[in-house]
């Protein structure tokens, strides 16, 4: 299990990838915009399980608190 607080004043972009657990991210401050183009905004949650690839991107910063439950790479 790894657990960490990310925080970004600039622009953060994560081309895809993929992670071999679980995570969990809950958008502290600012906003997140996945490869879907779904805004994931302050005070909400985002899961992707373990072996699907994902990206995203936070046009302004950020601050998330991320959980992986196993090791993230």
């Amino acid at each position: 299990m790894l657990l960490f607080i990310l925080a970004s004043s600039t622009c953060l972009h994560e081309p895809k990838h993929k992670h071999p657990s679980d995570e969990d991210r809950r958008v502290l401050e600012g906003r997140l915009i996945d490869d879907k183009g779904n805004e994931i905004r302050k005070g909400m949650y985002w899961f992707t399980p373990a072996g699907v690839e994902h990206a995203v991107d936070a046009p302004e910063g950020c601050v998330l608190f991320v959980h992986f439950y196993g090791p993230p790479w």
